[in-house]
């Protein structure tokens, strides 16, 4: 795959994370960035910037303790236990010590720990200072529930998953740099399926989304159903009551195969939006997408069924500048 513009790739991740309206920080630079994730760390760390700026999120947290002093609630029973004079209290303490700080903390320890580029090395430090009076705890994968004190934290949160998982190298791979996204085929894919998910639901007043489609077989005697496969679409746009797209997106190095010196299109991507389009054949209007990034093969072919629907296959170059890269995802739904 030819090597996407950082601030294309910048772009598509802020449209993948639903965080579009974030391009309104477009004044950074990315020279200092020789990689995809090396985008991802810089942003991260530009909006841990805007958090310290704005406040960290505190919330009131119990806490158990040992005391001479009355403080709180006063538990009886365990205070009987302990020697005199303690007594057994909790109390609510107002504190930054809550699972998103611990988050942010836990990615800013990793960072400084594998192979960060030196001239973010102070800043990663300045911002590490903030969360002294935080656990340092692993960034556990589910989602925090975000409320109007703290959305502020929604980007951060978001990437700080990401390079976790993503981007920093694991211990047992004996390995300290940087994993570079754009190498990782199937890292790339998730990104550019929400990226296109995203840019269509924001740029057209369409319905879009997904669907989950059931198989068209049912188990024999006891026979179990659950074997079968998902069948999900990657993004569905529905214009009207009698008119829908069906977008596969394909970031593959090749969009195409060689068969006897000949080019021809992937058959199982054609079988598996074949059967996508036979579930929605009551739409008058109906189009199945193959979408593809740009990689030396410009594609914009269509076929007519004789089912009275459409099988296409595009290309969208992600090396151009943003405005024509715009411009071609709306021409293709047109």
């Amino acid at each position: 795959m030819s090597s996407i513009p950082i601030r294309n790739l910048y772009y598509m991740i802020l449209y993948a994370f639903d965080e579009v309206k974030s391009k309104k920080t477009e004044d950074l630079t990315f020279e200092d960035c020789s990689t995809g994730s090396d985008a991802l760390i810089k942003l991260f760390l530009h909006e841990l910037k805007k958090i310290a700026r704005r406040g960290f999120y505190k919330n009131y947290q119990t806490q158990d303790a040992e005391s001479t002093l009355v403080k709180g609630k006063v538990d009886v029973e365990e205070s009987l236990k302990l020697p005199n004079p303690n007594l057994a209290i909790s109390y609510d303490e107002f504190t930054m010590n809550n699972g998103l700080n611990q988050v942010l903390k836990r990615t800013l320890f990793n960072l400084r720990q594998k192979g960060l580029q030196s001239a973010w090395q102070p800043l990663v430090k300045r911002l590490y200072v903030n969360f002294d009076t935080v656990d340092l705890k692993e960034a556990v994968s589910y989602k925090h529930t975000l409320t109007t004190l703290n959305n502020h934290y929604r980007l951060a949160l978001s990437l700080a998953f990401f390079i976790n998982n993503q981007i920093i190298p694991k211990d047992e791979q004996g390995d300290e740099r940087f994993i570079d996204i754009t190498q990782n085929e199937e890292t790339m894919h998730r990104i550019y399926e929400r990226f296109l998910r995203n840019f269509y639901h924001i740029h057209t007043n369409y319905h879009v989304g997904s669907h989950k489609y059931d198989w068209k077989l049912y188990p024999l005697e006891d026979r179990d159903k659950t074997l079968l496969p998902k069948m999900e679409t990657d993004i569905e746009i529905k214009k009207s009551s009698d008119e829908k797209i069906i977008i596969d997106a394909k970031y593959y190095k090749e969009a195409l195969t060689s068969r006897y010196e000949t080019k021809k299109l992937v058959s199982s991507n054609l079988y598996q939006m074949y059967t996508y389009l036979d579930h929605n054949r009551h739409y008058p209007k109906l189009r199945g997408i193959l979408l593809y990034p740009f990689n030396g093969h410009e594609l914009n072919h269509r076929f007519r069924s004789d089912k009275n629907y459409d099988m296409e296959a595009m290309t969208v170059n992600l090396n151009r500048p943003w405005h024509e890269i715009e411009s071609r995802l709306l021409e293709i739904i047109a």
